[in-house]
């Protein structure tokens, strides 16, 4: 409960936490502290608000949190994803270099992320549409396994729903130099 405690202090939703937690069971309690610092420790700015959202309203918010974290880290790794281009183009670092001395690196990087970010944002479009065929006769979705990598059943969806604010979440952890 300490934890907890802690949280909710840190939280800019000290009140409705503090309303909100004394309706939970201690085994709900439980579960919503541990699944609060492994959130907190992959980085979540509002781990509480994660985690009770899974808790409460069980939506695997931890997988959401996860893949949006991943598809984020992506955007950011400039540089691996022109090394990575090259399997596509062996011409690729080249014309970055090339690119790169005629408008500067920072401005073409950061064209590059907000470039990757449009791509990342139609595969996640894509993801959380499900079915993109004609016919409706083919689906997919994003499912949430456990540790041994078995299937749970929970669907993992919405993901365009966080991605804007995601990232502005990440952005203020970067100023806070965390």
């Amino acid at each position: 409960m300490e934890e907890i405690n802690r949280l909710i202090s840190a939280s800019k939703d000290k009140k409705y936490y503090s309303h909100s937690i004394k309706n939970l069971s201690d085994k709900k309690l439980a579960k919503l502290e541990k699944l609060a610092l492994k959130l907190e420790e992959a980085g979540a700015e509002n781990p509480l608000n994660w985690a009770f959202s899974e808790i409460e309203e069980d939506i695997p918010q931890f997988g959401r949190f996860l893949i949006l974290k991943n598809f984020y880290d992506i955007i950011q790794s400039t540089e691996s994803n022109i090394s990575l281009a090259k399997d596509f183009d062996s011409e690729a670092e080249k014309k970055y270099s090339e690119i790169k001395n005629i408008v500067g690196e920072e401005k073409l990087n950061v064209f590059l992320k907000t470039f990757s970010k449009g791509i990342i944002s139609n595969v996640i479009d894509f993801l959380d549409d499900g079915n993109c065929s004609s016919d409706n006769e083919i689906g997919w979705a994003l499912v949430k396994t456990d540790k041994e990598g078995n299937l749970t059943k929970k669907i993992i969806s919405g993901l365009h729903e966080d991605f804007p604010d995601f990232e502005e979440e990440l952005k203020r952890k970067e100023d806070k130099g965390i």
